[in-house]
């Protein structure tokens, strides 16, 4: 088969991987983590781009609750996008873990959106629930997605049965 034949192929492959994204999933996870461990006083927002003293902090001292929990998630997503870099395409174990972490994403962000004294801006409360709850349907969204593609998977030829043998 030819390369451009190949590439063509891989457009319609439901269970090809765009290494291009995973790459810059990782980026986003890598910037997330430091971000919230390390910097949580630097997030929120600016009222005068003039002013650096009317910076104002979003997050709370109950933010830190979340924080194992949005740990174990972001080394779970950092591993699966480890290991689509390797096989560079969907198995049926890679697939399980993606629904498992939407549903665990979506957990989390529900929690928050329950529980949110974690915000130090009463005035924020509102726009960040609002944030938290389209995040939480976005995970929703994913594992609905990922679930009907999990019901419609059938390995490749030549491709055992096993979970995430290629």
């Amino acid at each position: 088969m030819s390369v451009d034949a190949n590439v063509r192929s891989n457009r319609h492959d439901p269970d090809h991987i765009s290494i291009v994204g995973v790459i810059a999933e990782v980026f986003i996870i890598v910037a997330a983590a430091i971000l919230f461990n390390f910097f949580p006083q630097h997030v929120g927002f600016v009222k005068s781009a003039t002013d650096p003293s009317t910076f104002t902090p979003l997050l709370g001292p109950g933010f830190a609750a979340f924080l194992p929990w949005l740990n174990t998630y972001w080394l779970w997503a950092f591993c699966l996008c480890l290991a689509h870099l390797t096989l560079q395409r969907w198995t049926l174990g890679t697939r399980l873990i993606d629904l498992g972490l939407d549903l665990f994403g979506a957990a989390i962000f529900a929690a928050m959106f329950a529980d949110s004294p974690f915000l130090e801006v009463p005035v924020a409360t509102f726009a960040a629930k609002s944030a938290l709850l389209f995040v939480c349907i976005a995970f929703l969204l994913g594992a609905l997605d990922q679930f009907i593609r999990l019901l419609k998977w059938k390995p490749r030829a030549g491709q055992s049965k096993e979970v995430g043998q290629i």
